[in-house]
């Protein structure tokens, strides 16, 4: 009686699988390949079309291109220098350019940004957040930036100093020579013994040091957080699990946990900031 069962049941279970493969296939629910399509809006102006602040990093330019029409790949590729297989580019390949200037560096945050300013979608970005030149360029040159927008984009623009995009030319300088037969005039009046005060700027002033720039990128290692004055703790609940050795760097330690860089970087930045002296 037990062998029968077994046989029976033998024969019975790959017929159960290929039914089962065959109604998932009928109505369209077997797929041999992932998708990947952002969240749509669920309400306002942009209700029913794709969010911009749902691409990730494990998407790839390609991906992004194909959920977004509106964003040609050669655009993505051009705004963010990507010349070899774009369509295979993983965003989060961005972070480890390690591309910044100041407190903005680019990454995945990145690409969503660009994406919704050149769609015109409503995003709100994350303070680091920073643009490649060339992205500025591409943004600035649809002409559909309101004047707060297209500031607020330039500002963001990493790799060239703030500012430098639309520069100038210098204006010469100003010769304040004095000539040479010209007296002083306080020569007459002064004491011969009154000491001088405004001939040497003090010291102090001439000497001091520009405060060191404290900027979380993906190269950053615990030891590093630590210098700076991050407490052990609070970096504990902004990772959601001990932090690692002195010597890892923060990718690899993200990497490692499964976990976007991009999504903690920038609370790891306000608790660097929070911490400076």
């Amino acid at each position: 009686m037990i062998a029968l069962k077994t046989k029976h049941l033998a024969a019975a279970v790959p017929a159960i699988l290929i039914a089962g493969i065959g109604l998932t296939m009928a109505f369209n629910l077997w797929h041999t390949t992932t998708t990947k399509e952002p969240a749509k809006y669920s309400s306002g102006e942009f209700a029913g079309q794709a969010n911009p602040a749902d691409i990730r990093g494990s998407y790839t330019f390609g991906d992004v291109a194909a959920a977004f029409p509106g964003v040609p790949l050669e655009v993505l590729a051009d705004a963010f220098g990507v010349t070899r297989n774009p369509a295979a580019f993983p965003v989060k390949s961005l972070e480890a350019s390690e591309v910044a200037t100041g407190s903005y560096a680019v990454g995945t945050d990145s690409v969503r940004l660009f994406v919704a300013r050149y769609l015109r979608l409503a995003f709100e970005p994350a303070p680091g957040t920073g643009l490649p030149p060339r992205a500025a360029e591409l943004l600035e040159a649809t002409g559909l930036l309101d004047g707060a927008r297209l500031a607020d984009v330039e500002a963001r623009i990493v790799g060239v100093p703030a500012g430098t995009m639309k520069a100038e030319p210098a204006a010469p300088a100003t010769s304040t020579t004095v000539p040479a037969a010209q007296p002083a005039a306080s020569t007459t009046t002064a004491p011969a013994t009154a000491p001088s005060k405004a001939t040497a700027p003090p010291a102090a002033a001439a000497t001091e040091a520009a405060p060191a720039v404290r900027t979380v990128k993906g190269s950053t290692t615990f030891k590093e957080l630590a210098d700076w004055g991050v407490a052990s703790g609070t970096l504990e609940a902004v990772l959601g699990g001990v932090p690692g050795a002195p010597g890892v760097a923060l990718r690899d330690w993200c990497t490692g946990k499964g976990i976007e860089f991009s999504t903690v970087k920038t609370k790891i930045q306000a608790l660097v900031d929070a911490a400076a002296p």
